[in-house]
């Protein structure tokens, strides 16, 4: 079993402060505790009881986003702990790197420390299934999810996005601009969000060409890159590309400009997640995008009233996308 001074070394800072941080004491920076935190988590160190009696006069709240690197969920993080400070509960972040065991340590870890309340914050990859549910609901703690509208999740609050929804909002944008020929770039770790693409190609009557869709293992604005050179490659190009996330269309867009192509004449370019950089490329990215205010705002709402009403009846709240329309379509 791990200890206190195990977490100290993994980290490289000295066994005190790894004890006052698992004491939740504020003379530990946030970000400090919630290192220690995700550390215990991931060293498998056991919390004990004083942690639970201390944290039950401080009010906190847990957080768990899929990676608190990635802008998107900066943002979720940023503003979730705006509000929740507002309603005097201290937030405490962790994150489940996309992986359902993580998820159910996190849970774990909340527990002893005595959360009040947890949002949950999933995305269209993570694997939410039986194991995860049930070792939530053996929690006991009050929760509140965000999760893909196709999901199982009945007997939580839940907020749920409807991606395949804001993809054909783009189809269709693109399609009454007169582009027929629409390719998709993606990543193997959003594979998921390549068969709605699919799908809602389908249902919006388009054709979808093997020859316009290029998925590989790079991710970032050089995964964009690769792929869409990929495309330029090949005997027939599309004419217009939807990016399975708006760090790809840097990419897209630097290899289109570097073939002496012009954005959205020769091709249009569609982003997803709507991040503050869409809006450094010239007039801006066209993108999908879930607010994530509106996004925040319900769910800080719902576990106010889960804490207030334990008992009141599961609530599931739809988050209607928007399709931002920029310079590149």
């Amino acid at each position: 079993m791990a200890t206190i001074k195990d977490i100290a070394d993994y980290l490289n800072i000295s066994p005190s402060t790894v004890s006052r941080a698992l004491n939740n004491s504020e003379l530990i920076s946030l970000e400090v505790r919630q290192r220690v935190f995700q550390a215990a988590q991931t060293l498998g160190y056991t919390l004990k009881a004083r942690n639970r009696m201390y944290s039950a006069d401080r009010r906190l709240a847990g957080i768990i986003v899929p990676d608190y690197t990635a802008e998107y969920y900066m943002k979720i993080l940023k503003i979730a702990e705006e509000q929740l400070s507002l309603k005097g509960l201290h937030p405490i972040v962790q994150t489940s790197s996309y992986n359902s065991s993580k998820l159910i340590q996190a849970f774990s870890v909340f527990e002893q420390i005595g959360v009040s309340c947890m949002l949950l914050v999933t995305d269209i990859e993570e694997n939410i299934g039986a194991d995860v549910l049930c070792a939530l609901s053996r929690s006991n703690i009050p929760t509140v999810l965000v999760a893909p509208a196709d999901s199982s999740i009945i007997n939580f609050d839940c907020i749920d996005f409807d991606e395949k929804l804001g993809i054909s909002l783009a189809l269709r944008h693109l399609t009454s601009k007169g582009y027929q020929k629409i390719g998709f770039i993606g990543t193997v770790a959003i594979s998921k969000r390549y068969e709605l693409f699919c799908q809602a190609m389908r249902e919006n009557g388009l054709k979808l060409n093997p020859e316009f869709v290029a998925i590989g293992e790079e991710g970032y604005d050089t995964g964009g890159y690769l792929r869409m050179k990929e495309l330029l490659s090949r005997k027939e190009r599309p004419d217009a590309i939807l990016a399975g996330y708006d760090i790809l269309t840097f990419g897209v867009i630097r290899a289109l400009q570097e073939a002496g192509l012009s954005i959205p004449q020769d091709m249009a370019v569609v982003g997803f997640d709507n991040i503050a950089a869409t809006n450094y490329f010239s007039n801006g990215i066209t993108t999908i995008s879930f607010s994530s205010e509106e996004m925040v705002q319900i769910a800080i709402t719902l576990l106010a009233k889960r804490l207030s009403s334990p008992n009141a009846v599961v609530q599931k709240v739809s988050l209607q996308p928007q399709l931002i329309i920029r310079s590149t379509t």
